[in-house]
């Protein structure tokens, strides 16, 4: 899928700040990388903005979400025990940077 289509489908689900956040490109394994960044969302709307983009999307992709660490982790704890789908097949915490979560997306 183009960055264009991506980003037409991201704005069915983030508008504004949000939708300008977002970013998209091809990692070394030639995977399809959606970056969303979460920082300054509530827990609840960050779940359903989640979900959505999980949703809208028939394709494999890694989801890439940084929520930040230093100011809490509702939204790390709420993407390993709340978010549930089955389109999720795993979950990596890089090294590198203890505020972002990605998501292996079938």
């Amino acid at each position: 899928m183009k960055r264009e289509e991506i980003m037409e489908r991201m704005s069915y689900v983030l508008h504004g700040e949000y939708l300008s956040r977002v970013t998209t490109f091809r990692n070394e394994e030639g995977e399809t990388v959606i970056k969303v960044d979460l920082h300054g969302m509530c827990r609840e709307s960050a779940q359903k903005s989640l979900n959505n983009i999980i949703a809208i999307f028939r394709m494999p992709f890694i989801l890439d979400v940084v929520h930040g660490y230093n100011g809490g982790v509702v939204i790390k704890k709420m993407i390993r025990e709340d978010l549930k789908s089955s389109k999720i097949s795993g979950f990596i915490s890089p090294a590198w940077n203890p505020g972002e979560t990605l998501m292996r997306i079938a």
